[in-house]
């Protein structure tokens, strides 16, 4: 590495220097202790503050001020609400600040020459230890709020599971990696695995054929993808649906019961639960289409809809819809569901036209952008995933990361890799 910082003028190197320590920490503590990530993700943000005005680089490209500017949507959204509604609930505003510091990280990492992806991958196995050292200790504690589901003392089981999940998968080798490498790596990604199916999260089961789908994608040489290929990426796929399908069974069980019992009159089960909510949040974004109830606000309407019996007081005690686009779309409105959607489809679109690249690494890279993506979004079906500052920072610090350690080998190449 110090011939790298070399090469660059000296404040610009300094900057530099910390960002291989703040890569693998980030996601290595994300599960394990609170609020390290989130300080990391504060830590780089100056760095590239310092940082940026001084890099000698190439000029940004188009997709990369776009990518940038995707994730400052919605903050913008969140705040042009605040002006709308004249109302500043600045606690609100603290999760989808997240997303906006990671808009210089990305811009000044996009432009370096320090290859980081081991150490975030690295980062990853860490976590999955730590998340399977929690999950061991909740699931053999007395826990009435989470039935004994695998979880933190700072998270619930459905976010746990999502960032497990992402940690294990982005935690599995790459076509380069040294035997004895790849066998801790492959032993860590496991133990992440069953840190989230400890959570029982049913969202498990839409995400791992998903998983395995893009890893093998990641793998693969370009062009060499068969029909036998394809059809041993299915039979993995199935294989992984059901091994999660028979351990959790108990909650498919549960699911299929709640769905064949529900009725008319509110029911206070995890699923009726969740449909008096989706329900209730689609007719309050209805009556607010545009920028919604504001930020803060749903829990409040939430209480009036149960006041003339619309829900039950059970589902007016939660403060968000347990689903990501319809909290959205109730809180922030059109305006604010569509800056997320937006913010999810650039970086799907530039992770995915890199998972045919003739470069193992740059492939990988896009696989695990794609991965904490999908994670994302299939988890944000049944809860709110932007809705906590840990959880939101995450997500732009991984996606952030992996899509700058891809420009820099498309700008410099892999030969520091």
């Amino acid at each position: 590495m110090e011939g790298l910082l070399n090469d660059m003028n000296q404040p610009a190197s300094l900057a530099l220097r910390p960002v291989p320590y703040l890569v693998l920490l980030a996601p290595a503590s994300v599960l394990t202790v609170k609020s390290v990530a989130q300080i990391c993700l504060a830590l780089l943000f100056l760095l590239a503050i310092f940082g940026l005005p001084k890099i000698q680089a190439q000029r940004l490209t188009s997709e990369e001020r776009w990518l940038g500017l995707s994730l400052l949507l919605y903050p913008a959204a969140v705040l042009l609400g605040f002006v709308w509604l004249n109302h500043y609930p600045w606690r609100q505003f603290d999760a989808p600040l997240r997303l906006a510091l990671a808009v210089p990280v990305l811009w000044f990492l996009a432009r370096a020459d320090l290859p980081y992806l081991k150490d975030y991958r690295l980062g990853c196995a860490l976590g999955c230890m730590g998340a399977a050292g929690w999950a061991l200790w909740t699931v053999n504690l007395p826990n009435a709020a989470h039935f004994n589901r695998a979880t933190n003392s700072f998270a619930n089981p459905i976010p746990f599971a999502c960032i497990a999940l992402i940690l294990a998968f982005s935690a599995l080798p790459d076509t380069d990696c040294k035997p004895m490498e790849r066998r801790v790596l492959t032993a860590c990604a496991i133990l992440g695995l069953g840190a989230a199916l400890a959570s029982e999260s049913r969202a498990i089961l839409m995400f791992m054929p998903v998983a395995a789908i893009l890893y093998a994608l990641s793998l693969r040489r370009p062009g060499a993808v068969g029909r036998r290929s394809w059809i041993g990426v299915s039979v993995v796929s199935l294989a992984l649906f059901g091994v999660t399908a028979l351990l959790l069974k108990d909650r498919v069980s549960e699911s299929i019961q709640q769905v064949t019992s529900y009725s008319a009159e509110p029911v206070n089960s995890s699923l009726g639960t969740r449909l008096q909510l989706w329900n209730a949040s689609a007719r309050i974004f209805l009556q607010h289409p545009v920028l919604g109830v504001g930020k803060g606000n749903l829990p409040q309407e939430l209480k009036l809809l149960a006041a003339n019996g619309s829900i039950s007081p059970t589902a007016a005690g939660f403060d968000h819809s347990h689903n990501d686009m319809l909290f959205l779309l109730a809180e922030t409105g059109i305006v604010g569901a569509l800056s997320v959607a937006a913010m999810y489809l650039a970086f799907l679109v530039a992770f995915a036209k890199r998972l045919g690249s003739a470069d193992a690494r740059i492939r990988w890279a896009a696989y695990a952008g794609s991965v904490t993506l999908a994670a994302y979004v299939i988890f944000g079906l049944t809860d709110c995933m932007l809705t906590i500052s840990m959880q939101t920072a995450f997500l732009g610090l991984s996606t952030t990361l992996l899509y700058a350690q891809i420009r820099q080998w498309e700008r410099f190449g892999v030969h520091h890799a």
